[in-house]
């Protein structure tokens, strides 16, 4: 199974090990998948990854106009449809920033 390595962006439990905040690990595909769509970390990986099951995972830069902004309809960012492509991945980011904090405060998981 492909490893990707991903940042953590909030704490979780990895490999047996705790992972704090800004710590790098590489996961297997599929854990890395479910981190970063939980917005407990990012892709470090500078390539797309793809998975068995065909789906890819692709880190944000590398990723079209079309698909940032199905993200951010995802994450209901107001506006972003007219935001320009930096704006737009600087609000993305805030936002799994934002979501992986409240998630600390929520509890660990």
């Amino acid at each position: 199974m492909a490893q990707i390595t991903i940042k953590a962006t909030s704490g979780f439990v990895a490999n047996g090990k705790i992972i704090t905040p800004g710590a790098e690990v590489s996961v297997a595909a599929e854990l890395a998948r479910d981190l970063i769509g939980r917005g407990k970390a990012i892709a470090v990986t500078a390539a797309a990854v793809t998975l068995e099951d065909g789906e890819e995972i692709a880190p944000l830069e590398e990723c079209t106009d079309e698909e940032l902004r199905e993200i951010a309809k995802e994450y209901k960012i107001k506006g972003a449809t007219k935001l320009p492509r930096e704006s737009l991945l600087e609000a993305i980011r805030a936002h799994e920033a934002v979501a992986s904090e409240a998630s600390l405060e929520g509890g660990a998981e």
